[in-house]
C-alpha cells in the first residue's frame, strides 16, 4: 500500500491531508498509523478483530447487548478512534 502511494505521488498534497477508505483486506492499525505519520493521509476502514495489533479484547461486547450498542477506544496521541458496534453481528 505504501509503495502505491509513493508511486502515485499522493503523499505530498499542498492543500492539506488526504483521506483514504479501505476494505478489511488492507485495513490494519499499523498501516493507518504509518499513513498518518509518514504521508499525512487519514484512513478509515473496517479491520478484522483477529488482525495483529488490534485491541479486540478491549472492545468486546457482552452477548446480551442489543443492536445499536457500541464501544470505542481513542488514542489521543495519534487521533485514532477504534470502534465496535452490534448490528446483526459485531462489526
Amino acid at each position: 500500500m505504501a509503495n502505491s502511494i509513493l508511486k502515485a505521488r499522493i503523499d505530498n498534497d499542498r492543500d492539506g491531508c488526504r483521506h483514504m477508505f479501505m476494505e478489511n483486506r488492507y485495513a490494519a492499525p499499523q498501516l493507518f498509523v504509518l499513513m498518518l505519520t509518514n504521508y499525512n493521509i487519514r484512513t478509515v476502514g473496517i479491520c478484522r478483530a483477529n488482525r495483529v495489533g488490534f485491541e479486540s479484547e478491549a472492545l468486546k461486547l457482552p452477548k446480551e447487548e442489543i443492536r445499536g450498542t457500541y464501544k470505542r477506544l481513542l488514542d489521543r496521541r495519534l487521533g485514532m478512534v477504534t470502534a465496535r458496534w452490534r448490528d446483526s453481528k459485531d462489526l
